[in-house]
């Protein structure tokens, strides 16, 4: 028996103990390679996942958001929504919401596909259908390029992450001809293990509707889908809309609003690495998410009360960052509590289709004709969203700690997985 075959009879052994959860230490136990070999192999991982996927998520987050910019610049006038400087914003609100009809509908099935054809192929798929749509609207009007150009790139990306993209790592194991060159056989059963060590389900069990269809009764959930839609509220009324605020509220020129759109979101990229790190290093995730709404409640009273345009700019850096950053933060707060595979798939489906599905209609739809230039309701309906984030993220956190202590003082199994703790 070879140091692999007795890694996985000693896990199984760990797994099936029922007397104590697996601690942390014991995650960090590998018969096979040193902690440091570990940190090595999983540096790998993270270098070849993230910087693939992260264009991917970079390059659609742009080519649905940059509506605002090509609104100011020309595309009002050219298909009637009004004039760059007086915008219908009903109409534009229709537009930017019959996205996400789609978008919400296609959710489930995708989070399913995605799983049975796997992401090197389903997701640069995707992504080149995405790009080449984007790219069928372009002409010769300065808006236009902005589609035209957004759509090459995101084909480019396609085409990366047919090559780069890596399956899941049970189906590496099945199907040795895909194995990546930079991973090695001993170091997938590795990450198998660890994913069976943290909560037993590297490999998918047999489909089931009812299984699927079942976890929908868990309230944990919709509470994730939930402060979902209420972060992503925010999050795209503030991308759809902030050169809009910043030459019809604040009254910058065209010029001026096309660039200082840019900078509110170089402070968001900053934080978006900041605050997660945090959440990785002391394993909490709430308390962030609750910050974070605290902090746009500090910001929309700025935008929308302060006296001098320089004061409420700074607020668009504070409320962008609000919105954004609570997007990595609420995926790993439903990641980190959810375990099963099909249970996980369900989570998916709603937390990316009704959340940020939901939550981005729910922020076309604030902005009204009406309203301009202030656009006050659209302010109260967000402040709303943030306050809705901390009461949802409280009774969470609550329930969280007193499930963590039944399981830790009496035994109670979680999530069906005794070594399981919730992550506040």
């Amino acid at each position: 028996m070879d140091k692999s075959e007795q890694a996985e009879v000693a896990l199984s052994n760990k797994v099936e103990d029922p007397v104590k959860p697996i601690t942390t230490e014991e995650l960090d136990d590998d018969p096979v390679f040193s902690k440091n070999e570990q940190s090595d192999i999983k540096r790998l991982i993270d270098r070849s996942l993230i910087v693939i996927t992260g264009l991917m998520y970079m390059i659609a987050i742009l080519d649905r958001a940059n509506l605002g910019n090509a609104a100011i610049a020309g595309m009002s006038e050219d298909l009637g929504l009004g004039s760059a400087i007086v915008i219908d914003a009903i109409k534009q609100s229709l537009i930017a919401l019959v996205l996400f009809i789609t978008y919400v509908l296609f959710q489930p099935p995708a989070t399913l596909l995605v799983r049975k054809f796997g992401p090197r192929f389903f997701l640069p798929t995707i992504c080149l259908c995405w790009g080449i749509v984007t790219d069928g609207v372009g002409g010769y009007a300065g808006w236009r390029w902005i589609f035209i150009i957004e759509g090459l790139c995101t084909c480019v990306v396609s085409a990366l992450g047919a090559v780069f993209m890596v399956p899941f790592p049970d189906q590496l194991l099945e199907k040795e001809k895909f194995w990546p060159t930079f991973l090695k056989k001993e170091e997938i059963e590795f990450v198998v293990r660890c994913i069976n060590k943290d909560r037993n389900d590297a490999f998918a069990d047999v489909w089931s509707w009812k299984k699927w269809a079942s976890s929908g009764l868990d309230p944990k959930v919709w509470s994730f889908a939930l402060i979902f839609i209420f972060t992503n509220s925010q999050g795209y009324a503030v991308a759809y809309f902030l050169p809009i605020i910043l030459r019809q509220t604040l009254g910058f020129s065209l010029l001026k609003a096309q660039c200082l759109s840019a900078p509110p979101y170089v402070f968001t990229a900053v934080m978006t690495l900041i605050v997660p790190w945090i959440g990785d290093h002391y394993h909490i995730r709430g308390p962030l998410l609750a910050a974070n709404a605290v902090m746009g409640l500090i910001a929309l009273p700025i935008i929308g009360w302060a006296k001098g345009p320089a004061v409420r700019y700074f607020g668009t850096f504070l409320v962008a960052a609000s919105g954004n950053v609570a997007t990595p933060l609420g995926m790993a707060y439903q990641a980190n509590n959810i375990r099963g595979h099909w249970k996980r798939k369900f989570c998916s489906a709603t937390l990316v289709g009704s959340g940020a599905g939901i939550g981005a209609i729910t922020g076309t739809l604030i902005f009204r004709s009406q309203d301009a230039p202030e656009y006050r309701p659209r302010l109260y309906g967000c402040i709303t969203c943030n306050l809705l984030v901390i009461l949802f993220v409280s009774i969470n956190t609550m329930y969280f700690r007193h499930q963590n202590r039944l399981a830790d003082k009496h035994g109670e199994v979680l999530e069906g997985e005794t070594s399981f703790r919730y992550t506040i």
